[in-house]
């Protein structure tokens, strides 16, 4: 337990404490309300010990202690300013090297998945589901041949058989003559390749938006998880800055302390002044 000093005059006139002992240079901050040996008494004196808050503890290495502790935190907050410095580099890069071919790769798509969508006009057939003109446009010469008509025309008259568009799709000359068995044949042969072209292009406008959502989400995604790591490294940084923050209030009670207390008043160590070094330190 730690209390006042008691002072007594001794015979040279100096003032000394009668619990501690000590007196002048080698009285302590604060009585350690017990007899102090010789080794702490010159150790006091000396401004190697110090007793203060119920504790013996020694100036020069906490105080050294402590700026290795500042040094530590400085250190700390430089190291995750550089990590999130460079998530924030890894970002700007990410977009330099990928947001060009992105951007292109998300066009083309959009501007396939639109043609494909806008390109609504259906060719009619007969009978069967119609199919994308874009499909049997390709087709014009053979409908020409097989029926010395345009599409144009061959839809305004509605549209062309199964069969006869399965000629036209294969580039074939319509058989002449074909018997009523083999027109059938033909017919339901050609029913099934019209709904497999719908489904293919059905397929083709959902596999272009499926692209589309997945470009997306991958930028969406890496965007996001570069976000979460910055804010998750700012956080640190506000941690290590409050720790540090704290460790330098510390620091500074403590050496205010030492000042306040007139016990470095006159004491030099190695030379140096102790006081002048703290209030160095403190501005």
């Amino acid at each position: 337990m730690s209390k006042k000093h008691t002072y007594a005059d001794r015979e040279d006139g100096l003032a000394q404490c009668t619990v501690c002992g000590g007196g002048e240079g080698s009285l302590p901050i604060e009585c350690p309300d017990a007899r102090m040996t010789a080794d702490e008494n010159d150790a006091v004196y000396a401004g190697r010990l110090e007793y203060a808050r119920c504790r013996w503890w020694a100036p020069r290495a906490e105080i050294a202690g402590y700026q290795r502790e500042l040094a530590q935190a400085r250190a700390d907050i430089e190291t995750v300013s550089r990590s999130r410095d460079a998530a924030i580099a890894d970002r700007t890069a990410y977009a330099d090297r990928y947001g060009a071919e992105l951007r292109a790769t998300v066009e083309r798509l959009t501007r396939e998945r639109d043609e494909a969508q806008a390109s609504r006009r259906r060719f009619p057939i007969m009978g069967g589901p119609s199919i994308p003109w874009r499909v049997i446009a390709p087709h014009e010469a053979q409908a020409r041949i097989n029926h010395d008509q345009s599409l144009e025309r061959l839809a305004q008259r509605g549209g062309l058989s199964p069969a006869e568009a399965h000629f036209v799709l294969a580039d074939r000359k319509w058989p002449r003559g074909m018997s009523d068995e083999d027109w059938c044949q033909a017919e339901i042969a050609a029913l099934a390749e019209l709904n497999a072209i719908n489904a293919t292009d059905n397929q083709l406008i959902a596999d272009l938006a499926a692209a589309l959502r997945a470009y997306d989400t991958a930028h969406i995604e890496h965007d996001t998880e570069v976000k979460r790591l910055i804010a998750e490294i700012n956080r640190l940084l506000v941690d290590l800055a409050a720790a540090r923050d704290a460790r330098i209030a510390e620091l500074v009670r403590l050496l205010q302390f030492l000042l306040d207390s007139g016990v470095l008043d006159g004491v030099e160590i190695d030379d140096v002044d102790p006081k002048k070094a703290i209030r160095a330190a403190l501005v």
